[in-house]
């Protein structure tokens, strides 16, 4: 038989990797004030959002606020007016806020075809009834 090894209980501390962007941080996330964005679903058909990405610009309708149905166009990917799902607000691919497009995260569409995730957005102007907001 062999040795018994005398097993101790060794005390860890988890600090907060550096490397995770706050945002990241489940504890973030879930006490976030989402005070910084829009949800689809809680404003009015035919109005418009002008979203700004680190990379391009959209244009966004609102078709259908109860299931986030919009018209964008803008970017690479919507170089004509395409009907689409806003899915929600991400970190690209993770930690998603349904139906929302927030400053500081990407935005997840789905058209008939494939999903689209949007590099961060840095800027949102809202038009309803031809008014700014």
């Amino acid at each position: 038989m062999g040795k018994a090894v005398a097993m101790t209980e060794v005390e860890e501390s988890i600090e907060a990797n550096i490397l995770v962007p706050e945002p990241a941080v489940l504890e973030t996330w879930t006490t976030r004030k989402w005070t910084d964005g829009v949800q689809i679903d809680e404003l009015k058909q035919s109005d418009t959002l002008v979203v700004e990405t680190a990379h391009h610009t959209y244009e966004i309708t609102v078709i259908d606020p109860s299931v986030a149905e919009v018209l964008i166009r803008g970017g690479e990917c919507f170089p004509k007016p395409t009907v689409a799902r806003v899915v929600g607000a991400s970190l690209g691919r993770s930690f998603l806020k349904l139906r929302g497009i927030y400053v500081g995260l990407k935005i997840e569409l789905r058209d008939s075809k494939r999903l689209i995730v949007t590099s961060a957005i840095r800027k949102i102007s809202i038009f309803a009834d031809e008014v700014r907001v």
